[in-house]
């Protein structure tokens, strides 16, 4: 779109603050509220997400989640107007390759579990919490956004339409439909270590003849142990004939690649002080065991 046109007799273009498979936000100015803000533009084939995004941006009002001001559709296409904010944890991370300032990253990691703590209150799963995800203001406020995936134990998606390959919890990769908000706990577990550290916990690519699936569960197994025998066994567990030899419960295939070299979850806890503990607490192959938002905010 071009800069300075007008959308929606209110909304005018100043530049584009990023571009994506599935939408671009603009920096644009309202002129009936005098302020600056975002505008997300979705694809024409991506309105099914805006509407699931603006149904729970609606109901949600948090200092740690983006603000909805308004949504609209036009000319086929879905417009999204939220907070106007800086930069996302991404972004951010890049400055910092060997992991965020300590105080800097207890800020975010308190930030994101507030928000976080929040939806799960509310009964919302976000479903897709990665870097790109979490975004920054002015004034280093952090804030959860992009609910296209965002669900709730009534009505969750199918598994293959949720989470973001690196920060996708262990029940999703195998095939699980009764996923608890506890998946959004694994995500954060991801995204923490990321920025304390500047590198991916897991970070899969396919090995021939091994599937990309395959390679995630070897990286987790790596770490963590043996999946427990339910999780394998499931009838829920599209993947179990695929990867593992149901006889022994071991993958089928050899893999190269590795999760980082940490030392299994003992490791982990070695990273930064709470912030591996906090880690620690969160990774855990049964959903059952990772410990809640608000209960991680006691530890911080």
């Amino acid at each position: 779109m071009p800069e300075n046109q007008v959308i929606h007799e209110r909304y005018e273009i100043l530049n584009v603050l990023g571009k994506g498979a599935f939408s671009t936000v603009y920096r644009v100015y309202d002129k009936n509220a005098s302020r600056h803000v975002a505008m997300k533009v979705l694809n024409p084939h991506e309105n099914a997400s805006g509407h699931n995004e603006i149904k729970h941006l609606r109901g949600i009002k948090d200092n740690r989640i983006i603000t909805l001001y308004d949504s609209f559709t036009y000319a086929s296409q879905m417009y999204i107007i939220m907070d106007e904010l800086l930069c996302n944890l991404y972004t951010l991370g890049r400055n910092y390759p060997k992991g965020l300032p300590e105080k800097l990253l207890y800020r975010m990691m308190k930030h994101t579990l507030e928000g976080t703590a929040y939806l799960h209150s509310k009964g919302v799963i976000h479903a897709d919490i990665k870097p790109e995800n979490i975004l920054l203001d002015k004034n280093a406020n952090f804030k959860l956004c992009d609910f296209g995936s965002a669900c709730t134990k009534t009505s969750r998606h199918q598994q293959n339409e949720i989470q973001t390959l690196n920060y996708r919890s262990v029940e999703i990769i195998m095939g699980n439909t009764t996923y608890t908000e506890t998946i959004d706990i694994w995500s954060l577990a991801c995204v923490y270590y990321e920025l304390a550290t500047g590198k991916p916990l897991f970070n899969p690519h396919p090995e021939h003849p091994a599937s990309l699936e395959e390679v995630h569960v070897a990286q987790i197994t790596e770490l963590m142990g043996p999946l427990p025998k339910e999780l394998i066994f499931s009838s829920e567990s599209r993947l179990a004939e695929r990867i593992f030899n149901l006889e022994t419960g071991e993958l089928k295939h050899a893999v190269k690649s590795k999760s980082q070299n940490i030392g299994g979850l003992g490791g982990i806890r070695g990273i930064r002080g709470r912030v591996g503990d906090m880690i620690h607490h969160m990774l855990n192959l049964s959903h059952r065991d990772r410990m809640a938002a608000q209960d991680l905010l006691r530890l911080l």
